[in-house]
């Protein structure tokens, strides 16, 4: 009779566990790709998804999928709502879409600047909360309406979110994930830089959604709101001094009478040392920089040694001009740490940091910042001489 009985709970047991009872069919999703937050009103965000079309994965190509668009291949489309907050915003957005809304696909998510300059810490808390949405999704600023960057339609591309994260596969600007972002919003400088889109003009008035979102500087956050919009080259100094510049040109003036040089880094290897010395508290960058000539329009011949020398100073001076006034523009303007020397302050001088961390803002900007930096120009490119000028023409200096 107990042999009896437990075959038949083992039975009663296991029946629920076969089948795909709860399974859901991916005919039954929407694909959402990005989404974009953007002031709506003092009580209310707007919330803009897009979405993969059904059609453009059948494998019959996106033929006819114009939607009216002249020589645009729509392979996405946006939908948005506004709410009290975002999930609101998405509650009401569900019941305008046919299928369930699926996150996994989610790469992309930009501020609108409006709403970044309100501040983003609340609006955050959806995103570490929702278990579907990736930690390692991008986040961005958009110079304008978040919603933008997703209404237009890229040739090479089938999404605008999709340029975007080529950009950052080819590293060229900020790259900031939302794991990130949670741990800087609470991290002991409480300041980080986020990288801003603009939208390149359309090349033709006819198609004014035929064109591409861009990176363009940097938005700098402080206390969980945005304080500034920078350029590229800040944005620049920024990477170079958190060590994260790769694949950048520098292009500087040897001498005021000539022409320039342009050099491709090569490689870039740097090291923040903080040091408190009485009251007055030091960081000294050391970097070593090596670069390849990759255009020269001066007519200096970089296989003499002194000219050589020269065009390396020259390399070095560039690069020391821009951290300079990163560090200035950030640094003592805008009093913002987002270069998180309060983290190394922390980890090597505990007990000190703990006496000033709440007026790190008045103690950053006293930092005094020691550059130490070593250039090395290895390679002057495939041909030793300025291209197309002979060699006579040439001088040393």
């Amino acid at each position: 009779m107990r042999r009896l009985m437990t075959c038949f709970l083992g039975v009663i047991l296991v029946l629920p566990l076969g089948g795909c009872w709860d399974r859901t069919e991916l005919n039954d999703l929407v694909l959402i790709t990005a989404m974009s937050f953007d002031k709506e009103s003092d009580k209310e965000v707007r919330v803009t998804v897009q979405f993969i079309l059904p059609k453009s994965m059948s494998g019959g190509g996106s033929a006819g999928l114009g939607g009216g668009q002249t020589g645009t291949n729509k392979n996405t489309l946006t939908r948005s709502e506004k709410g009290i907050d975002i999930a609101d915003a998405l509650f009401k957005l569900q019941p305008k879409l046919s299928r369930k809304q699926f996150w996994g696909q989610c790469k992309v998510i930009i501020f609108g600047e409006e709403l970044a300059r309100s501040g983003i810490r609340h609006h955050f808390d959806f995103l570490v909360r929702h278990p579907l949405i990736r930690e390692r999704a991008y986040i961005y600023v958009s110079r304008g309406l978040g919603k933008d960057a997703l209404e237009v339609f890229p040739n090479m591309e089938e999404s605008s979110a999709r340029v975007l994260l080529k950009q950052n596969q080819y590293k060229l600007g900020l790259m900031v994930t939302m794991e990130q972002v949670s741990q800087e919003l609470k991290g002991d400088s409480q300041a980080f830089a986020l990288p801003a889109i603009a939208i390149l003009p359309p090349y033709s008035a006819s198609e004014p959604l035929h064109t591409v979102p861009y990176i363009q500087g940097a938005a700098i956050f402080k206390n969980g709101a945005m304080i500034s919009l920078i350029s590229d080259k800040l944005a620049r100094g920024i990477l170079w001094i958190n060590n994260e510049l790769r694949n950048y040109t520098e292009t500087f003036k040897v001498t005021d009478s000539g022409g320039v040089i342009s050099l491709q880094s090569i490689s870039t290897r740097l090291s923040l040392k903080p040091k408190i010395k009485g009251d007055q508290w030091f960081m000294t960058i050391k970097a070593r920089s090596e670069g390849s000539i990759v255009q020269d329009s001066s007519s200096l011949n970089p296989l003499n040694a002194k000219t050589l020398a020269r065009m390396n100073d020259a390399f070095e001076k560039s690069i020391k001009d821009r951290v300079q006034l990163t560090l200035a523009k950030v640094q003592h303007d805008m009093k913002a740490d987002v270069f998180q020397f309060a983290t190394l302050y922390h980890r090597k001088y505990p007990k000190q940091w703990a006496q000033s961390k709440d007026k790190w803002d008045e103690q950053f900007p006293k930092v005094k910042v020691k550059i130490e930096l070593d250039t090395h120009i290895l390679r002057t490119g495939v041909i030793n001489f300025p291209g197309g000028m002979p060699k006579e023409e040439t001088r040393d200096e």
